[in-house]
């Protein structure tokens, strides 16, 4: 998925979703929804998902991505699949979301929608697992599986702690842009080589 804006006019699903968005995505009260943009698949935690939002039946999930067809029937009401979203339609929708979410039973290192959606200022919750909780550092919070629809309530209803990732999360995306991480590589490659010439010194 990409988040490039451009003519979404293309999307087989824009026709679909036109009047979707318009009740949804560019309703006055935005910042509404919960937002998962990704595989919808077991390894992807979107059973934990669905079970959030059977448990939270006052928060509204959409969930954007390939594979909801084994997943739609046994959905509950306050659970929206769009489908594959692609250019400006995925853009709006995470731009529009109160906070994104992400339940990976991967050890998922550096998803790149995590980064998109930080660097549009969108919160992040995602589970203790890889990477993720020292991605979304400043910009969101994580928690153990067994937590998440605690730790999803407390988040969502809590507009002081959502402001300060919102400011946080396009901040936290630029210690990953090229320049800062091309900076760190030849950093570690300086390090590993004055290891290697300390310990032929030793010897």
């Amino acid at each position: 998925m990409e988040f490039r804006k451009k003519n979404a006019g293309s999307s087989p699903i824009s026709s679909v979703l036109h009047g979707w968005i318009k009740q949804v995505m560019f309703r006055r009260d935005r910042e509404y929804y919960v937002a998962y943009a990704g595989r919808l698949s077991e390894e992807k935690g979107i059973d934990l998902l669905l079970n959030a939002a059977k448990k939270l039946p006052e928060i509204p999930f959409l969930l954007a991505g390939n594979g909801a067809e084994q997943y739609r029937e046994n959905a509950p009401a306050n659970v929206q699949f769009t489908g594959y979203l692609t250019g400006n339609i995925l853009f709006e929708f995470m731009r529009n979301a109160r906070l994104q979410i992400m339940a990976s039973r991967s050890y998922e290192n550096f998803p790149t929608s995590l980064l998109q959606g930080m660097a549009l200022g969108i919160p992040a919750l995602v589970p203790n697992l890889g990477g993720m909780p020292e991605i979304i550092r400043g910009a969101g919070e994580s928690c153990e599986f067994e937590h998440l629809v605690d730790s999803l309530q407390s988040l969502y209803y809590d507009p002081e702690r959502l402001k300060t990732y919102r400011e946080g999360a396009f901040r936290r995306t630029q210690d990953f842009s090229p320049e800062v991480c091309r900076k760190l590589l030849f950093q570690n490659y300086q390090e590993c080589l004055n290891e290697k010439n300390t310990e032929g010194i030793v010897k």
